[in-house]
């Protein structure tokens, strides 16, 4: 399962981005490297199509059409790091980025992820402030 998304039936009060997916995971996996994104809505009646969103007003609201909405729990950090690794410091390292967020969602004291450009891979992070990075890492923050 993709756990950082929780399910409402609801739809986001504010217009969604310019970005149009066919399918669920294409539009979480596009809105974990979207700065703005803050969530992605299915909308049934048009053409079951998937479009990421921001919220205005940090608001879900009853929606009348039947859309979904997953609310990401994590925010997009390109060029950055979160320091030392969750878990007492242990490095525990995945190949892909679902895999990373997935086991953050589980550990205690994990702010996030990393991934590291020289070793090819995602960490869990216990530090939660982002800090630039010398070697092009790139983060996501957990809300």
């Amino acid at each position: 399962s993709f756990k950082q998304w929780y399910q409402r039936r609801v739809a986001i009060t504010a217009g969604g981005l310019s970005y149009v997916y066919g399918s669920l995971i294409a539009a979480q996996n596009a809105c974990l490297k979207e700065n703005s994104c803050e969530a992605v809505t299915s909308e049934p009646l048009n053409s079951n199509r998937f479009t990421l969103r921001r919220m205005s007003h940090g608001k879900l609201m009853a929606s009348p059409s039947d859309e979904t909405t997953w609310k990401c729990n994590y925010k997009y950090y390109p060029g950055k790091y979160l320091g030392g690794y969750a878990k007492n410091g242990s490095v525990f390292a995945y190949t892909y980025l679902r895999e990373a967020l997935a086991a953050c969602d589980k550990l205690t004291g994990c702010g996030g992820v990393t991934w590291e450009k020289k070793n090819n891979r995602y960490t869990t992070r216990a530090g939660k402030d982002p800090k630039a990075s010398p070697s092009g890492e790139i983060s996501w923050r957990k809300n």
